[in-house]
């Protein structure tokens, strides 16, 4: 269409005008940048028309804001600050031709308060936001609640409020006197345009990201959540904005991550930035390439991949290269560069990437024009100088003189060297550490205290002063140091994990001076964050990874308590930082029978919602009761997938906080899934006295827990490091038969542990007839990969004295005690080899062949080759005992797929993973005939996930296990022995005595095979 030719210069002006504007309209349908360029210049002739006519008030207004509209939006889809600045000279004028309190008006204050918002992320100037703001909070005020330019003021707004607190730091808290811009997402009338809905959704969403106070983070994010959900479905893929509303979902799973560590988020921020990428208008594209970047640099530092992180450099290098002439944008593509940068040093140790790194920060922390940036790019050159400083000093201590020969001239050499090390070390390091103090504290005076990633700020002040505390010995950086870590702790709007770092790091460097009541303090301050990390918003895997990171925590919490005279609370740190996993499970079925009696629809919800949560792929739940997860369709593409995943999971763990507290609500049941009481782990003694057996850097000791109270038994002969080496030693000896090594394995651990530990029971000595007293052992670290229950010395052996069982924690052994919720009949689950089996286990199939005589009709074949997991896995819980003659699979690496071997097939392995979500609360004895069963790592041995524990968590109150590999005759002869004594228990209604049968069989194995220890310490009994 083109505008009728017309001598009168203002009706032509006019008319092209309104061509303009539906070339604009056009352009919002296709997003093609010709006709947006097209529009543009159609209305540039129109003003220009109606400016030589000297003539036009409101109509020349109006021109000039749609002129200066366009140039914004290009000026936003370009990155060209040029036209930014002309867009907003076209405003300003507008808003002179036009009344004031007018529609008009508010429509051009708001168009204008956008257009400076977005030029002050591109400059990062402040003093630009603000004037956009304020020219925002007039076009609030002025325009009605249902004016479509309130919806549109409101959206600016929000943006605006973003960039402020991007550029300051501060929260994004509207004006008082304004309508509050964030409810106006519940005031978009139905006939509202959908892209324009989802314009208002996004930016609303984001902006109340930086809003909230510290307290209320997870809250605000939930929000956002849902607003990002609501403008998915508004918008319209094919229209302009439609990439441009996607590309913020990146953002907020960025968010959303450092709030859960759920590393599935950054996987789909991947893909969802991959699908965009091409889609956005080059001005936004370098800001997308950072996010990007970002999730691929967080997902290379869980995983060490150099892949990942040099992808991240790459996309980083990209968004530089694509910057305009953008200050605020290229700082931060700068920064995130050199984030990238010293990220792929640490994997790849190039040390040009490390200076590149340095070079950025530093001249972004000199120049950048927002302090927030400035302050962050100032905490992270603290934390690459505290890198660097301790890579050097690693480097110094490996550094070797030549040998210069033996004797006097040997040990100068010797000495010469140590110094010279020392001095490397000292002189290399001091730069470092001083620099990375004034840059932390830099960084702690840009950044304001509430800042989402303020803790990070403290954790590195903190780490930069006890680098010079220990190079230096000054107590003020010792206080300094101290004061800070005490500050991250306490600091309520942190994640958990930086404040659990903190209390750690805190706790050990107290323990290195001997202030031993504060490190109890530091400690116990972390262990008690612990369960607030295990939350239901995170993946197993997310929380083993954290958990290997403090994996020495608890046992150093215990021992400092210890130290601080406190045995009690010795016990509760010991419960409340180990198994943390296995308790964020098991909790809530513990009591459930009481739920049950009381509210069977309660107790049905929390069953349905729990089974959800537990599933790999969480879709938005429908109405109670929840279906299974694995029926829901698959998403349609990257930003429904990404949506799907950050919302549906939240939702379910709202409606599980919703249960909990009507549970609790209920008589008897206020403490439903809560961490017990120290007498309630008491009260699980009341059979036999539990014995923690603490291994920590600290030092070594048992706590006897009886119902009475706790008793402290120092074991100064036990340590840390011992432990870590009989530990390696036993792995290679039980491999290659090594019955010597075996033997002085059991010596050592009766001289350190089992033989003070008996005596201090009064059980060291063989009583005179009658039963045997039982003891359960809950040992720690890689203790727990240890026979405890046979060590022995020349004239004792604890087979001989007591009947020992095992338990991850005493909470897993109270747990364990309460499972057998059903009166299901003792059959029997045979899950065994096919016959026609080459793998091996020729003994195997006769012990199965035996227990079908033995159990007669009462049990059920499951030919493990035919049946695959999920058969298996569903034939569990209606069956009392499970036995599996089979071959098993530890993995230490990843110890959630340690798995039972069914079959080759795709669905042939029952891991710890699908165990934990299994619910068999009828299970009384599951016997896991096969390899390495209950075999623990070093990474999280306090976390025992391992297959007899996933059996325990999934409901089998008893399990028999092996700690390694057993040969099949020994595993067949013990089988027969173990059900021999069974068998007549199956009438009774008592739970049956699992532990008595395996120590029987355990005395006649060692009667057998006396010289071959593997022989008759392999097999343990875990639970009741």
């Amino acid at each position: 269409m083109t505008a009728p030719d017309s001598t009168d210069p203002f009706t032509h002006g006019l008319a092209l005008n309104d061509e303009g504007m539906d070339l604009r309209e056009r352009f919002q349908a296709t997003g093609s940048d010709a006709d947006l360029d097209a529009a543009i210049e159609t209305v540039r002739r129109a003003e220009a028309l109606i400016d030589a006519g000297g003539s036009g008030g409101t109509a020349h207004g109006t021109v000039l804001s749609n002129l200066g509209s366009m140039l914004a939006t290009k000026a936003y889809r370009t990155g060209r600050p040029k036209l930014l600045e002309e867009a907003i000279v076209h405003l300003r004028r507008a808003i002179t031709c036009t009344a004031e309190t007018t529609h008009d008006r508010a429509a051009r204050s708001a168009n204008l308060g956008q257009a400076l918002a977005v030029q002050a992320s591109l400059n990062g100037d402040p003093t630009t936001v603000a004037e956009g703001l304020a020219l925002l909070e007039e076009a609030l005020r002025v325009s009605d609640p249902d004016d479509p330019v309130r919806a549109v003021a409101a959206s600016a707004y929000a943006m605006g409020l973003r960039v402020r607190a991007e550029l300051t730091g501060a929260p994004a808290h509207p004006a008082a006197e304004v309508p509050d811009p964030y409810a106006v997402p519940d005031t978009l009338p139905d006939d509202a345009d959908p892209d324009q809905v989802a314009a208002v959704l996004t930016n609303v969403g984001l902006a109340r990201l930086q809003s909230a106070d510290p307290a209320e983070r997870d809250t605000a994010i939930a929000e956002a959540l849902d607003l990002a959900a609501r403008a998915v479905a508004a918008m319209t893929p094919a229209r302009a904005d439609s990439a441009t509303t996607a590309g913020h979902l990146v953002t907020l799973a960025l968010r959303h991550y450092h709030r859960t560590g759920r590393l599935s988020e950054l996987d789909r921020a991947v893909a969802l930035g991959d699908a965009l990428t091409d889609r956005l208008p080059a001005g936004l594209r370098p800001m997308l390439l950072v996010n990007m970047a970002l999730a691929l640099d967080l997902r290379s530092r869980r995983s060490a991949s150099l892949a990942d992180a040099t992808r991240a450099v790459a996309l980083c290098e990209r968004a530089a290269q694509e910057t305009a002439d953008s200050p605020q944008v290229a700082a931060t593509v700068a920064l995130n560069h050199a984030i990238c940068l010293e990220n792929r040093w640490r994997l790849a140790n190039d040390p040009r990437d490390l200076v590149q790194a340095r070079r950025i920060l530093t001249r972004v922390a000199g120049t950048a024009p927002a302090p927030a940036v400035r302050g962050h790019a100032a905490m992270n050159l603290a934390a690459l100088h505290l890198a660097r400083a301790e890579h050097t000093a690693e480097q110094a201590a490996q550094a070797r003189p030549a040998p210069t020969g033996s004797g006097i001239a040997g040990r100068v050499a010797h000495r010469a060297g140590k110094l010279y090390r020392t001095a490397l070390s000292r002189l290399s390091a001091v730069g470092d550490i001083d620099h990375a103090i004034g840059y932390a504290t830099q960084a702690a005076a840009e950044l304001p205290t509430d800042w989402d990633g303020y803790g990070t700020v403290l954790l590195n002040l903190a780490r930069a002063h006890v680098a010079r505390w220990r190079r230096d010995g000054r107590p003020a950086d010792l206080e300094q140091a101290t004061d800070t870590y005490r500050r991250l702790v306490d600091l309520d709007s942190e994640a958990p994990l930086r404040r659990i770092i903190a209390g750690q790091e805190w706790g050990d460097l107290a323990a290195g001076t001997g202030a031993w009541p504060t490190a109890h303090q530091a400690y116990r301050r972390a262990v008690t964050l612990l369960p607030m990390f295990a939350t239901w918003r995170a993946d197993r895997r997310d929380h083993e990874f954290v958990l290997a990171m403090v994996s020495e925590l608890a046992r150093d919490a215990t021992a400092a308590a210890l130290h601080a005279g406190d045995p009690d609370d010795a016990v509760v740190l010991a419960e409340l930082g180990r198994g943390v996993m296995l308790h964020h499970v098991t909790s809530y079925y513990t009591e459930f029978d009481e739920v049950a009696r009381t509210a069977p629809t309660l107790a049905g919800r929390l069953r349905t919602t729990l089974s959800a949560l537990n599933e790999d792929g969480v879709t938005p739940p429908p109405p109670d009761p929840v279906p299974d997860a694995r029926e829901a369709a698959e998403p349609a593409d990257p930003q429904t997938d990404l949506v799907t995943a950050l919302t549906g999971r939240r939702h379910l763990i709202d409606r599980l906080a919703q249960i909990l507290d009507d549970v609790r609500a209920l008589p008897g049941l206020t403490r439903f899934a809560l961490p017990p009481q120290p007498a309630e782990l008491r009260a699980e003694a009341a059979e036999g006295p539990v014995v923690i057996v603490n291994v920590s850097r600290h030092r070594c000791d048992a706590l006897l827990v009886g119902a009475d109270g706790v008793t402290h038994v120092p074991l100064p002969d036990l340590r840390h490091a011992d432990v870590t080496a009989r530990a390696r030693q036993l792995v290679t000896a039980t491999a290659d038969g090594d019955e010597e090594t075996v033997r002085t394995i059991l010596r050592w651990l009766w001289a350190t542990t089992v033989g003070p530990v008996l005596a201090r029971l009064g059980m060291a000595a063989t009583a005179a007839g009658g039963r045997l007293p039982r003891v359960w052992w809950v040992p720690t670290g890689m203790l727990a990969a240890m026979p405890l229950h046979a060590a022995t010395d020349d004239n004792h052996c604890a087979l001989d004295l007591v009947v020992s069982s095992f338990a991850p924690t005493i909470r897993s052994l109270g747990h364990s005690r309460r499972t057998r919720t059903t009166s299901l009949p003792r059959r029997l689950c045979l899950v065994l080899p096919s016959p026609d089996d080459r793998s091996g286990l020729p003994a195997a199939r006769r012990e199965a062949h035996r227990l079908r005589e033995r159990f007669g009709a009462d049990h059920t074949d499951l030919i493990a080759a035919e049946a695959g997991a999920a058969t298996v896995a569903a034939a569990l819980p209606g069956h009392a005992w499970a036995h599996f003659a089979c071959h098993a699979r530890s993995d230490l690496a990843d110890p959630s797929n340690s798995r039972l071997l069914l079959s080759s097939a795709a669905d042939g392995a029952l891991t710890v993973e699908r165990l934990v979500r299994l619910r068999a609360d009828g299970g009384e004895l599951a016997f896991l005939s096969a390899c390495e069963t209950a075999m623990s790592g070093p990474h999280l041995a306090d976390e025992a996930v391992h297959l007899a524990a996933g059996f325990l968590t999934a409901g089998f109150g008893q399990v028999i296990a092996t700690l390694w590999a057993v040969k099949d005759p020994v595993a067949r002869r013990t089988t027969g022995e173990v059900y021999a004594t069974l068998i007549d228990q199956r009438g009774d209604t008592a739970p049956v005595a699992a532990a008595d049968a395996l120590h029987r069989a355990a005395l006649a194995a060692r009667a057998r095979y006396p010289d071959a220890p593997t022989a008759w310490t392999a097999y343990i009994h875990l639970g009741r």
